[in-house]
């Protein structure tokens, strides 16, 4: 409902349980599921219980979040609110995720990242192409189950 004047003159578009599907400029395709979206005059989407696919050439990531923010134009993404990233039995957890699609870069603050019966908690990861290279800083602890691998 945009009657309200702050949101008319804020947002463009306002959409209820919308999918987008595309692909990125590396073509990864993508599919894209919101509760609610709304798009502001920066091109940025404004999303309410995403749940989004990304089928990148090693597997499939799975985002999900309650808030969400989207940028359209570089294809950014950043999740609020108890955002998830799964990458098969990967889960990373964290208030705040900042991913890159183009650039494939990964970075949070406060994040645990579970691995079947195993864990590690920091005040910050960052992850370059995605899967195979993260760094965990500040405050780092683990616990591995040795069955797990």
């Amino acid at each position: 409902d945009n009657s309200d004047a702050t949101t008319t003159k804020e947002y463009s578009m306002n959409l209820e349980n919308p999918t987008f599907d595309g692909t990125s400029k590396d073509d990864i395709p993508y599919k894209i599921i919101a509760k609610k979206v709304l798009k502001n005059r920066h091109n940025q989407y404004l999303l309410d219980a995403l749940n989004a696919k990304f089928y990148m050439p090693d597997g499939m990531i799975e985002v999900k979040s309650n808030k969400g923010v989207m940028n359209e134009e570089n294809e950014t993404f950043m999740l609020e609110d108890e955002g998830t990233i799964i990458f098969g039995d990967i889960f990373l957890k964290s208030e705040k995720i900042n991913f890159d699609i183009n650039k494939k870069t990964l970075n949070t603050p406060l994040v645990q990242l579970i691995y079947l019966n195993s864990q590690i908690t920091a005040q910050q990861l960052y992850s370059e192409d995605f899967s195979s290279k993260v760094t965990f800083k500040g405050n780092v602890q683990s616990y591995f189950d040795l069955d797990d691998f």
